[in-house]
Order: C-alpha cells, then sequence, then structure tokens
C-alpha cells in the first residue's frame, strides 16, 4: 500500500516538475499549439513513471514478497486440490520439477 502511495506521490512530483517546460512550450507556440504542451507533459510524466517507477515498484515488491514465503512450503493439499483441477498447472509442475533436476512426484490416484 505504502509503495503504490509513493509512486503515485512521485509521478505527480514529475509531473509538476515537467509543467515548468510545458508552459515554456505553450509561451513560445501560442495559439491551438498551446493546449499540445498540457499533453506533452501527460505523456512524459507517464513515460518516466513507466520507465523508471515502475521497476523499481516491481523490484521492491519481489523484495518483500520473497522475503515472505521464505521457508514456507506449498500446502499439500491445495497442491493436490490443482493437479486435480487444472492440466496446465500439471505440466506447469513438471516443468519446474523437470528444470531443477528433480523428479515430478508421481500422479496420485
Amino acid at each position: 500500500m505504502w509503495l503504490a502511495l509513493i509512486l503515485s506521490g512521485v509521478t505527480f512530483f514529475i509531473f509538476l516538475l515537467m509543467l515548468a517546460p510545458a508552459g515554456a512550450v505553450v509561451y513560445l507556440l501560442p495559439g491551438r499549439f498551446s493546449g499540445w504542451g498540457f499533453v506533452l507533459v501527460i505523456v512524459f510524466a507517464w513515460a518516466l513513471k513507466a520507465a523508471f517507477m515502475e521497476p523499481f515498484a516491481i523490484a521492491s515488491l519481489m523484495q518483500v514478497y520473497f522475503k515472505a514465503i521464505e521457508g514456507q512450503v506449498p500446502n499439500p493439499e491445495w497442491d493436490h486440490r490443482l493437479s486435480e483441477a487444472s492440466r496446465q498447472f500439471r505440466d506447469l509442475k513438471k516443468q519446474a520439477a523437470s528444470s531443477f533436476g528433480a523428479r515430478p512426484a508421481a500422479a496420485s490416484p
């Protein structure tokens, strides 16, 4: 939750920071092109957010997630339920087991 709020705040700050160059564009290009300066600010703020802030947010979330699941093992009951319900899950489980050099568990009756 905090990360999302911080990300939104930084994006808004970037938007405000880009208003000064957009104001210069509006001043230099009066008339019908002046509205495009505001659009330029929005697009540039969004592009900076997508290029720099979102990868940082994803890396931060992954760090918290890996710390939270450290030492946990999958619940065998849910593993069995998902294996029974989904062929794609069984295939994914087999691929994961083979990529780590483990033998997949035998199918239960």
